[in-house]
């Protein structure tokens, strides 16, 4: 659904959606974004979008408003994150708020994602 959802919105700046130890073979080139869930395909867990500028670090949004590192995605560790204020009431919602970060990183880039989300 999310895939549905974001690849005619945002075309080839969406590279897709990836279990936990996943993230697009073509990491070059930009600005894009991607979705990454928190469990190994076909566990259910919890979706986290990643988006990339080029020359910029990239910004991790969970709607939970978590650290990335040990115990948590630590392969996005490094990664700047989005407002620390918890975005996120129901556990299923997770998809829906990636949705709206990609849409927020599409339209207004990387800066405002990192302050608004």
């Amino acid at each position: 659904e999310i895939v549905a959802y974001l690849e005619p919105r945002l075309g080839p700046m969406f590279r897709g959606v990836f279990d936990v130890a996943g993230q697009p073979s073509d990491m070059s080139g930009g600005p894009f974004c991607f979705i990454v869930n928190t469990h190994p395909s076909p566990e259910p867990g919890h979706w986290v979008l990643v988006a990339h500028s080029p020359h910029r670090t990239p910004v991790a949004f969970d709607s939970y408003g978590r650290f990335f590192g040990p115990g948590f995605l630590e392969r996005l560790q490094g990664h700047a994150r989005t407002n620390a204020d918890v975005d996120q009431f129901r556990r299923e919602h997770c998809g829906q708020l990636c949705c709206a970060a990609a849409m927020l990183f599409r339209d207004r880039g990387l800066d405002v994602l990192r302050a608004s989300a």
